[in-house]
Parts: structure tokens; sequence; C-alpha cells
């Protein structure tokens, strides 16, 4: 899916997905990286395997916006909270994509949570850093 894509969106998604598993773009800010970030994770998805999107906490329900003009399908869940207050049903649903903020997978660690093993043992499509 390229709807919404600019032609050098969709260029810098592309080499995302031929660069895969690791690849990276990096530029300044506001220059349209997410974009293509959401448009590569989506068509390396695979079934039953979320993709995680992970962000500066201030972002996560920006990126919620960002994906839902791209795809209006995709269900996404936001982990929020830290420490022992984070929701761990969310970080766990049955969502195509998941978004936490690196503050909430920092705080939960220091606080003695367990959102890293929880995050290591999900299988995931693809993962996405902001």
């Amino acid at each position: 899916m390229t709807w919404g894509l600019s032609d050098y969106q969709v260029e810098a998604k592309d080499f995302l997905v031929s660069h895969a598993p690791f690849a990276a773009l990096y530029d300044a800010p506001g220059c349209g990286k997410s974009f293509p970030g959401i448009a590569a994770a989506w068509e390396l998805r695979e079934p039953g395997k979320p993709i995680l999107i992970t962000c500066p906490t201030f972002l996560t329900r920006n990126w919620s916006t960002e994906i839902h003009r791209l795809y209006p399908e995709a269900s996404i869940s936001v982990v929020e909270g830290a420490g022992y207050t984070v929701r761990y049903d969310a970080l766990m649903a049955d969502v195509d994509i998941v978004i936490s903020g690196y503050y909430t997978w920092s705080a939960t660690q220091k606080q003695g949570g367990y959102l890293y093993p929880e995050i290591a043992r999900r299988p995931w499509s693809a993962m996405v850093m902001d």
C-alpha cells in the first residue's frame, strides 16, 4: 500500500524492506521518515506477529494517528504507564501494531518491572524505533 506516500517515501520504504531485518533511515526531524517506516513494517508483517513501534512517550498517540492515515484498518494497542502501572494486557493484545514509549521501557526496568522479558518473549513481525 503506497497511498499517502510521496515518491521519495516509497523509495525509502522499498529500501527498508529490501534491507530487512536491519535497516535505518536518518534525516532531520519532520522530513517524513515515519510513513516509510510504517509502510515497510506493514509490508513485512506476518500473521499472528504484531509490529512493535517504540518512540518517545509523548509521540505514541501521534504514531497511532499516522498509522491510521495510511492503514485505517490497523488495530493498535498503545502501552502506557511505567513500573508496576504498565498495562501488560496492552503489550500482549491481539493487534496489528503495539506502540510503546521509550520511557515506559526504561522506567519499568528501573522499577523492577517485567516489560523487557515480555517484549523479548513475544514474536514480532517488525520493530520500528523512532
